[in-house]
């Protein structure tokens, strides 16, 4: 019986993933058809990244909400966090398979040549982390949440990379990757109280999670210090110019 329903369950998360990778694709599709040819971003075309931008500013935080409003007063903080996939049956799926779909759709069927390694372990990371969390015995909603967060923050690196002359974006990106690495970081004692969870598979998931903290602020700490490198040299030139 229980083998029954797990092959069945099994099944069910595939669909999903396959549904939303093939959502994620038709968006791909959608926005290549109606766009202009241009420069690319980071190996990317612009439009991937406004594909991402919505939603990681429209489609999660919807999702998430819509989570939170579901479990408020049913459950507390901890006893959301550490729940299994299995108990958390509603909009947590949902973004789950969301999360999982936006990586997908620029892995198939190859990612761009002209990506980033940094890029190309991320999107990897997150698609074993998706499918793997949805058959852990604890820490489905830590994932949840700890990956919202990491992907506000990410939101406002694309928005950088799409406007990298922005100064007010800059200052927003700067400001919030810091925010987003530290709530990040939040979500890791509460994963070490989570007994019924693997200890190798909890180090697995706080060793990723520091990973990509680690790689994310530094490449904003680069950022910043090129910006003010470049606001300097900009600086010596109108000094020459104005001599």
């Amino acid at each position: 019986m229980f083998s029954d329903v797990f092959s069945i369950s099994v099944v069910w998360i595939l669909f999903w993933l396959s549904f939303a990778s093939a959502l994620g694709l038709t968006a791909n599709h959608t926005a290549a058809y109606f766009s202009t040819p241009g420069k690319k971003v980071g190996g990317f075309e612009r439009w991937r990244w406004w594909i991402s931008l919505i939603l990681q500013l429209g489609v999660f935080p919807s999702i998430v909400c819509a989570a939170a409003f579901q479990s408020y007063g049913v459950l507390s903080l901890f006893q959301w966090l550490s729940a299994s996939a299995q108990e958390l049956p509603g909009f947590e799926h949902w973004y789950i398979y969301a999360l999982f779909g936006a990586q997908t759709r620029d892995m198939i069927p190859r990612m761009p040549s002209g990506a980033s390694m940094m890029l190309k372990v991320h999107h990897w990371v997150v698609v074993v982390a998706c499918v793997v969390v949805l058959f852990t015995p604890q820490g489905f909603g830590l994932f949840v949440a700890g990956s919202f967060f990491l992907e506000l923050g990410s939101a406002f690196y694309n928005l950088h990379e799409l406007f990298p002359d922005s100064v007010a974006v800059l200052v927003v990106y700067e400001a919030t990757m810091p925010v987003s690495n530290v709530l990040a970081l939040v979500c890791l004692p509460a994963l070490f109280r989570m007994s019924r969870l693997p200890l190798w598979l909890r180090i697995l998931f706080a060793m990723a999670d520091v990973g990509v903290v680690i790689g994310r602020q530094l490449k904003a700490v680069k950022t910043a210090c090129g910006s003010t490198k470049h606001d300097r040299d900009q600086g010596r030139v109108k000094l020459l110019n104005t001599d």
